[in-house]
Parts: structure tokens; C-alpha cells; sequence
């Protein structure tokens, strides 16, 4: 197993945890209602109950603290990338590194919870909709929001696209540092199956360190794009000195 299997698979087993004590607090404030029939009014206040709670601080504050462990390795291996392509160490940072780490476990923190309450809430419509009771209600929270298959291509998604976005940001972090590398060139890596149009196009494109692409992003998976530019991303940026730019210019004519 590679280092990036092993750090995707440690996200994955962080996240497949998290969302197992988020499915064990819903059922727990469900089997407080007690038996079929409850009215319904009283179902809809037990839901606000979890909702609220799934993005609550406390719970909020242990997905990010989860996350911040998980993150670290896959964009301190970004830094390492630049260091080996530069052939000497330079001084980035602890601080930076360690503000970006925390930036994006809150992101993901956030992200992660609001999508479980959106589950949450779309079955209860459901099941309310269809005059369901609450042994009901709870089997189709279990099914359809934390259902094996659902939990674990959650678990995976989020963990193949964070090894990839804390490992971009770590490169990108250490490139933006060095003096040496002044220009990035995207690279277009992504599934040849369902391509991003103008990713393909973006293809070579190449910009100033400082610069934003023409898509708006500051490098390949950037936390701070919209989903539709990250998710499932497999492009790949990387980090050009003057010298380097100059020969490939001089290569193309």
C-alpha cells in the first residue's frame, strides 16, 4: 500500500467513525419518543433537536480536532514534494502550515455536518409525508442517510478528495515561499470519462505564483473553490522557476 492509500484510508476510517456517533445520537433521541404512535409535532421538535445538535460546537469542535490530525500528513507530503523537486530545505512557516490545516478541517467540518442535516430533514418530509411512524422514521434515516454503501462512498469521497486538496495546499504553500519558483502551470489529470471542458483547455495554462487561473482557482483542488471546479478533481499544478518557463518556451517554437 502507498503513502497516499494509507493516508486516504486514515481519513476514511476518521470519517466513517465520526458519522458513526452521528447516527448513534439520532437514534438514541428517536427511542426517547417511545412507542408508535407519537404525534407528529412532537417527531418534527425531536428533529430540530438533532439537527441542531449535528451542527452544534461541540460536535463541530471534534470533526475539526479529528480532521486537523488527519489532514497534517498528506500536506506536510505536499511540502516534501516542493523540497525534492527544489533540492534544499527552506523555512516555511509553522504557523502558515498549521492555519491552513485548521482552515480546511473547519471548512470540511461544516460541510460535513450541514449535508447530514440536509439528509436528516429530507426523510423526515418523507416519512412524515407518508403518514410514518418513528420506528419507521429511524430505519430510513439509518438506511438512506448512513446506509453502508452511502457511509462508506461518503467516507471515500472525502477522503480521496481531502488527500488530494491537503496535498495541493501544502505544495502550493511551500512553492509560494521560495523565492526559486515564480510560475505554476496547470495540468489537466482528471477522468478521462467525465472531463471538465474547460479544465482540458486550461491545460498548460500558466501564471504567475501569485496569480489566480482563468477559472478563479489558485491551484488544482483549492479549498477555497467552488465544488464544481474541486470535487473529483485529478488535475495536478506545478511549480516552474524563470529558467525552467524559459526552456519550454524555447521548446515550443
Amino acid at each position: 500500500m502507498s503513502d497516499a492509500d494509507r493516508i486516504e484510508e486514515t481519513i476514511a476510517h476518521v470519517a466513517l467513525d465520526l458519522f458513526g456517533g452521528q447516527l448513534a445520537f439520532i437514534l438514541s433521541v428517536l427511542a426517547r419518543l417511545g412507542d408508535d404512535p407519537v404525534p407528529r409535532e412532537t417527531v418534527q421538535r425531536a428533529i430540530r433537536i438533532i439537527v441542531v445538535e449535528l451542527e452544534s460546537a461541540e460536535l463541530y469542535d471534534e470533526w475539526v480536532e479529528r480532521f486537523d490530525d488527519a489532514l497534517r500528513p498528506p500536506m506536510l507530503a505536499g511540502v516534501e514534494t516542493i523540497t525534492a523537486q527544489i533540492g534544499v530545505r527552506f523555512n516555511l512557516r509553522q504557523s502558515r502550515l498549521d492555519d491552513a490545516i485548521s482552515g480546511r478541517a473547519q471548512q470540511l467540518a461544516g460541510y460535513v455536518g450541514q449535508t447530514t442535516a440536509d439528509g436528516v430533514l429530507r426523510v423526515l418530509k418523507e416519512s412524515t409525508d407518508a403518514g410514518e411512524g418513528v420506528r419507521q422514521l429511524a430505519r430510513r434515516i439509518h438506511s438512506e442517510v448512513f446506509g453502508g454503501e452511502i457511509t462508506r462512498a461518503r467516507a471515500e469521497l472525502i477522503a480521496k478528495q481531502e488527500t488530494r486538496t491537503a496535498r495541493a495546499t501544502g505544495q502550493y504553500l511551500a512553492a509560494s515561499t521560495t523565492p526559486t519558483l515564480a510560475y505554476k502551470r496547470w495540468n489537466h489529470w482528471g477522468n478521462p470519462k467525465e472531463p471538465r471542458d474547460w479544465h482540458v483547455d486550461m491545460d498548460g495554462e500558466t501564471v504567475p505564483i501569485d496569480a489566480l487561473f482563468s477559472n478563479g482557482l489558485r491551484y488544482s483542488c483549492d479549498p477555497d473553490g467552488e465544488p464544481e471546479e474541486t470535487i473529483n478533481c485529478g488535475c495536478v499544478t506545478t511549480y516552474l522557476s524563470r529558467a525552467e518557463l524559459d526552456v519550454r518556451k524555447r521548446r515550443k517554437r
